[in-house]
């Protein structure tokens, strides 16, 4: 995006990740190896001390865990006092050295003081817990210390602030995968589920509900799931505008072998009935995993760094560059949240997983046919996108891609995303599928967008159908007066979500001539508006409980959502920055994203 700003991100300001700093030249180079293999002997402890509770096929191993954990506790202890000699001026790396000390203490303290008092169980728990705390704290360290000691400060643009903000969401998505991992080690629960994964007991892939103990095994598979598609979002992501940063692309790309590697780990696990060998390892892929989070975390929170690269030839330039044209043409980010909202009504549908082929077959008959819908607005805009900054940049303007090619790569998109709707889900979800592709590019683009200031009013109808095409799937029908919610939320939510970047983006619009609410009515009533929708937003998500459609997660998870969104609506209101509507723009994403994945989560557990 066009876009830039200069004000460090929330985590920056608060932790200070970006100060720039010199190095003492007598430790530096010393730090980084020290740092490293400090994280590596941490992880490593403990995994030993996995290792040592199913040991009995091997015998007692408690004396070599021992010993490794002393080597490990020394090194913390090493590895902090070489930052205040080596790297005193950097205020985050002695931050979290000082905090894998602390963090490391109280591991020690609350396990011997809950074993004192007879809850083993919760102190493995906490154990497990603090240590990868503390493993995160040196793995950011590490990768902190690894760095050039004096990197310049940069400015910092929205899809990049957004960028950071998926990936900690996503870093603490999978501390929580582990997390649960632990806890279901610990009560037992490995064993609750029989049969070949993801089947449990014969009755399904999330049969909820039937014993607590396998609920607390299935409850882990659920988030499991979730991480696992924030993490390939990331990554995605990551290749798709976080080229310019140095390590970023690798370290996602490792999360996301890690991530597989772990889930396949325990699929194999619980098939086997949980083998000790089984269960190491895939304790040990969750350490891989979280610490290839915290290293993604920590370099998506630096500044940008030109990356020296080998220049490929005339003819390879040509073939990447239209590869990646194409992709564009698809509009991969509008994508993942149709697709997000769309996979949680199939959820929230089938009051747990739905058919795996069914799930696959409709998740890429959206994909095609979002993909088709974008290709064609393309097309369709590319009369005022060379007159707009953000978008002066796409395809069809730059001369990448011809007008044509890209028409019938979008019709080419819809008529195979037919297909697959036809052949492999139902005629009601196709005909939905289309009717959203009909609806936005000749209702929203062709008419409205350039005829009427409540164009994203009406014309956010169509960014509203994936949640009943999702619905169809799964139960062939859209009677439901749940269905319905899910399409009103989505509808009420479009307006400030767009209003928020049009606000951003005002001169572009009025350079255009598309009659943009700011255009027209101006910034104080877009802002105005902007509070009202939200406010009926909010009370619209609130509704659904009351009225037996979702339980109490969902209320609860509804209410810190909408109060943060109105909290941000308000602040635009009174404030009336760029920065204030930049943060309502990205919160907005994240907030349709928690606020579908709750309803999934309610819907299964109630």
């Amino acid at each position: 995006m066009a876009l830039v700003v200069t004000a460090p991100s929330p985590l920056e300001a608060q932790t200070g990740l970006v100060t720039t700093t010199v190095a003492r030249p007598r430790f530096a180079s010393l730090l980084r190896w020290v740092s490293v293999v400090t994280a590596t002997l941490y992880g490593l402890s403990l995994v030993a001390e996995s290792i040592a509770r199913f040991a009995q096929p091997w015998g007692s191993l408690d004396g070599t865990v021992e010993v490794i954990a002393i080597i490990a506790t020394v090194a913390v202890l090493g590895t902090c006092a070489m930052t205040w000699l080596a790297r005193r001026d950097d205020a985050a790396l002695l931050f979290l050295a000082t905090l894998a000390v602390v963090l490391a203490a109280v591991r020690a303290l609350s396990s011997a003081l809950l074993v004192a008092v007879d809850l083993p169980t919760l102190a493995d728990v906490a154990a497990q817990g603090l240590g990868l705390l503390v493993l995160g704290c040196l793995v950011w360290a590490a990768t902190l210390a690894a760095r050039s000691p004096a990197l310049p400060k940069v400015a910092v643009s929205a899809e990049t602030e957004l960028f950071r903000r998926v990936v900690d969401v996503t870093a603490f998505l999978v501390f929580a995968v582990g997390l649960t991992g632990v806890t279901v080690r610990a009560v037992g629960a490995g064993w609750a589920c029989q049969g070949v994964f993801p089947d449990c007991n014969g009755l399904g892939i999330l049969p909820i509900g039937r014993d607590p103990l396998a609920d607390i095994q299935l409850y882990h598979r659920l988030l499991a799931y979730v991480a696992l598609a924030l993490v390939a979002w990331v990554t995605i992501e990551a290749f798709r505008s976080q080229r310019s940063v140095s390590g970023v692309i690798t370290a996602s790309a490792v999360l996301l072998g890690s991530t597989i590697a772990q889930g396949a780990l325990g699929a194999v696990s619980v098939s086997m009935d949980n083998p000790p060998l089984m269960q190491v390892l895939h304790l040990g892929g969750a350490t891989a995993s979280w610490s290839a989070a915290v290293v993604l975390a920590a370099l998506a929170h630096r500044p940008a760094l030109a990356i020296a690269r080998i220049k490929p030839s005339g003819a390879q330039r040509t073939r990447m560059r239209t590869l990646s044209a194409y992709i564009q043409l698809t509009k991969p980010r509008v994508m993942s949240l149709l697709l997000a909202t769309t996979a949680a009504a199939m959820v929230i549908a089938a009051r747990g997983m739905p058919d795996l082929g069914v799930f696959v077959a409709t998740l890429l008959g959206g994909a095609l046919m979002s993909g088709g819908a974008g290709a064609i607005n393309h097309y369709v805009d590319r009369d005022i996108d060379p007159l707009m900054g953000r978008t002066a940049w796409r395809p069809i303007p730059s001369g990448v891609i011809s007008p044509r090619r890209a028409l019938w790569f979008g019709i080419g998109l819809a008529i195979l995303a037919s297909a697959v709707f036809v052949a492999f889900v139902n005629v009601l979800a196709c005909f939905l599928a289309i009717l959203g592709l009909l609806g936005y590019v000749f209702i929203y683009t062709l008419w409205l967008k350039r005829s009427t200031p409540s164009n994203i009013v009406i014309g956010g109808a169509a960014g509203a159908i994936p949640p009943l095409v999702g619905w169809a799937a799964v139960t062939n029908e859209i009677s439901s007066l749940t269905a319905w919610y899910l399409f009103a939320i989505i509808f009420f939510w479009t307006p400030p979500h767009f209003w928020a970047l049009s606000l951003l983006i005002r001169k572009h619009y009025e350079r255009a001539g598309v009659p943009m609410l700011p255009v027209v009515r101006g910034e104080d009533e877009t802002r105005r508006q902007i509070v009202l929708y939200s406010l009926l937003l909010v009370v619209l998500t609130l509704v659904l409980s009351p009225f037996g459609m979702m339980g109490g997660i969902y209320f609860a998870a509804a209410a810190v959502l909408g109060a943060l969104f109105i909290v941000d609506a308000i602040r635009l209101w009174r404030q009336a920055t760029p920065q204030a509507a930049r943060r309502l723009y990205l919160y907005s994403m994240l907030y349709l994203f928690a606020l579908f994945a709750a309803m999934a989560v309610d819907r299964v557990v109630s």
